[in-house]
């Protein structure tokens, strides 16, 4: 919101006169005057108090409106506004410290968007009896409000049963809420930022009158632990409680023809899909749901991992964007992540993707900064657009023998990857894909016939820093082909598995003590999963014993020699 925000303050200021410190324009021909603000720097302050008519020059103007930012950042104690106000402009109080009350004239016919939006000590609102429009977002980023009240004589806009919200008469449609809301029994609807970026109450409990929930209707709603879905809610539009950081209960009426939380999973779930619409902290995910619908976990906080049972083939468009995930493996029954899944899930640090997955979304891990480790499925055919933009910490990129196209910019910013792979299918690779990747000792391309490539799919710096490892059959194919006769440091030949042969137990292309060390590991452990075996099992007995580590090491020795 802060570029919109700003697109509001930064207009070209210009105002006809003050007067005891307020600045007003006036129309001559009706001779009415809209309070402004004298530039971008200069703010008001103090007890402003704001008369119904001002004189100036022998002329004397109505006061009619506030301005469009007009007091936006300023210092206000106190606030009076007069009983000639028709029109309080978009963002005219956007954040005002020291703000905490407003009382809306019944005067007053219409009101914009960010009108009292940030304002952080704002604790009350009263909304006259003129009012017909309200702009939207007007309280957003208001973390302090318990009182929401509506002039009982006003035609568009009430407050029901002291609900401590604002309502659509016309349509029954919630449009602002506060902590203290309780929402009456005669809305239908919820609008669409009802209680976006504000403080709810602990336990929302949505009645059976509601039909709708609007989309972002609960975002970020700081202190909202406890949501109950009555049973006449039919459409959700995506998920309306998104980044809502103290959730922990989501549970839906039993009676509830559309949706339901079966097996008490504490999430919201469109029956007849079979789609998860609305994670908490606290979900589990049970095995009968299909798919992982859009929003559905984007912004949540406090969760490590999130366990997708064997029922799931989809992830949809953003469904963890944004939220607190560390670590998570996505079973083979999962056939399609959709575009930006796991988008600035900025505590991500493993992923592990098991072998069936067929369709892989563009920037399904964009903007993902401590992911360290990430499996990728061998069913995969391409990796899309942008797939690992600004991986920071990426520590090794393994393209599966699968792949055959690299997309655009795949692995753009992934400046600490040391390790990269590249099957032996792929036979396109895109603009920056591997540009910024500059801490690689060695690329290994598995791909017997060198891929179609740009200059910019490489780092300028490899010519000096990297060797290219390709299959021993394809050396001199490679030699030959610009631009990678031209992009590295030496063109060498490796096995068709990309490893150095017998000793390069991590297949890596190199024998080191690394080698000797994954073998001991995988010896104690009994686990040979990381080794490729073949190169491990030295004396060929069949197993992993003391006398393969000491052949690696006689090897390293005579390496060294």
């Amino acid at each position: 919101m802060l570029i919109i925000m700003l697109g509001c303050v930064f207009n070209t200021w210009a105002y006809d006169f003050m007067v005891d410190g307020i600045y007003y324009t006036v129309d001559n021909e009706t001779q009415e005057a809209t309070v402004v603000r004298k530039d971008l720097q200069t703010t008001y302050s103090g007890h402003i108090v704001i008369p119904e008519t001002v004189t100036h020059e022998g002329s004397t103007y109505t006061v009619t409106a506030i301005g469009e930012s007009a007091f936006s950042r300023s210092n206000i104690q106190s606030l009076s506004l007069p009983n000639t106000l028709r029109t309080i402009m978009n963002s005219a109080f956007y954040l005002c410290n020291g703000l905490t009350e407003v009382v809306v004239p019944n005067s007053v016919t219409s009101i914009g968007k960010y009108a009292f939006s940030d304002d952080k000590d704002l604790t009350r609102i009263f909304i006259g009896s003129g009012v017909e429009s309200i702009g939207e977002y007007l309280i957003e980023d208001d973390y302090l409000i318990t009182s929401l009240e509506v002039h009982p004589d006003n035609a568009y806009y009430d407050s029901r049963e002291d609900c401590n919200a604002i309502i659509e008469t016309a349509t029954n449609t919630l449009i602002a809420g506060c902590k203290n809301t309780v929402i009456p029994n005669t809305v239908t609807e919820i609008g669409h930022e009802a209680f976006y970026r504000t403080s709810g109450p602990e336990h929302v409990v949505i009645p059976a009158s509601v039909t709708k929930i609007g989309t972002i209707a609960f975002y970020y709603t700081q202190g909202l632990k406890h949501i109950t879905v009555g049973s006449g809610v039919v459409d959700i539009v995506h998920n309306p409680f998104s980044h809502m950081p103290d959730s922990e209960i989501i549970e839906v009426d039993p009676s509830n023809p559309k949706y339901d939380s079966r097996d008490n999973c504490n999430a919201i779930i469109e029956t007849a899909t079979n789609t998860l619409v609305s994670a908490c902290r606290n979900t589990v995910i049970p095995n009968t749901v299909t798919n992982i619908g859009q929003w559905s976990y984007q912004g949540l906080v406090g969760m490590d991992e999130v366990i997708i049972p064997s029922s799931v083939t989809n992830i949809s468009h953003v469904a963890f964007a944004s939220s607190e995930i560390k670590r998570i493996t996505i079973p083979g029954t999962v056939k399609t992540i959709e575009n930006g899944a796991f988008d600035m899930c900025l505590y991500l640090e493993e992923v592990y993707i098991e072998d069936g997955l067929t369709s892989l979304g563009r920037e399904a891990f964009r903007l993902c900064p401590n992911l360290k480790h990430c499996r990728l499925p061998n069913t995969i055919t391409a990796l899309p657009y942008g797939l690992f933009w600004q991986c920071d910490n990426l520590q090794e990129l393994i393209i599966p023998n699968s792949v055959i196209e690299v997309g655009d910019y795949a692995a753009y910013s992934c400046t600490e990857t040391t390790r990269l792979v590249i099957g032996s299918s792929v036979k396109s690779i895109g603009v920056y894909a591997f540009r910024t990747l500059s801490k690689l000792p060695a690329v290994t391309c598995l791909a017997p016939t060198p891929p179609d490539v740009y200059e910019t799919s490489f780092s300028a710096l490899w010519k000096n820093t990297t060797i290219l490892r390709v299959p021993e059959s394809s050396v001199e194919l490679y030699k030959t082909r610009y631009p990678w006769n031209q992009a590295f440091l030496d063109i060498v030949g490796v096995c068709e598995d990309g490893s150095a042969g017998p000793g390069d137990t991590d297949g890596d292309g190199n024998i080191t003590i690394a080698d000797v060390t994954l073998l001991i590991d995988a010896m104690l452990s009994g686990d040979t999963s990381a080794l490729f075996i073949n190169n491990a099992d030295l004396n060929n007995n069949g197993r992993i014993d003391v006398g393969d580590i000491t052949s690696i090491i006689d090897m390293l020795s005579n390496l060294n020699n």
